[in-house]
């Protein structure tokens, strides 16, 4: 059994801790950063009494991975799995809707091509009637112009017949 003064942030004494040494050395065995022995020169002491606790300075994290791969790997395996169920439930989801709704898929591509061959022919229609309309327009315009030009002859033939009338009568 092992025992350390407990003392607060003003020195003052506040209790004794107990730990049994055989377990808590097992524990922080297992931990990289503290250590019973002086491994290297850069290890600092923690605490003399009632054992020797030292701390060592990190590992990198390249050797923290060589040293805890097995936990990375079954992650990244974990990981694989989960995607590999969420792609082949998106799949399966994807192939009994196309198994599911082909007919009704099938039926609306046929009434699409049926209403855009429509559209087309209306569009042409559209385009044939605003020539139809133009020509009609321009026909308007070129009869009024001529009539307009009738009109004008007609009125200088009879103004030119009714001066000549008046000269015969004077």
């Amino acid at each position: 059994m092992g025992k350390s003064r407990v003392l607060n942030e003003n020195n003052d004494f506040v209790g004794i801790l107990e730990a049994q040494l055989s377990d808590f050395k097992s524990l922080i065995g297992n931990l990289v950063t503290l250590s019973f022995d002086r491994s290297a020169s850069e290890d600092e002491l923690i605490q003399k009494e009632p054992f020797a606790l030292y701390a060592k300075s990190a590992d990198s994290y390249g050797k923290f991975m060589l040293i805890h791969k097995s936990y990375y790997l079954i992650f990244i395996l974990y990981g694989v799995l989960c995607a590999f169920l969420v792609i082949f439930s998106f799949y399966s989801i994807h192939r009994r809707f196309q198994k599911k709704y082909k007919d009704v898929m099938t039926d609306l591509e046929n009434s699409l091509a049926q209403k855009r061959e429509e559209a087309e022919k209306l569009l042409q229609t559209l385009e044939n009637q605003k020539q139809e309309h133009q020509n009609h327009q321009l026909s308007y315009q070129a009869m009024k112009d001529f009539h307009m030009q009738l009109n004008g002859r007609q009125k200088k033939q009879a103004l030119s017949i009714t001066r000549s009338l008046d000269v015969v009568r004077a």
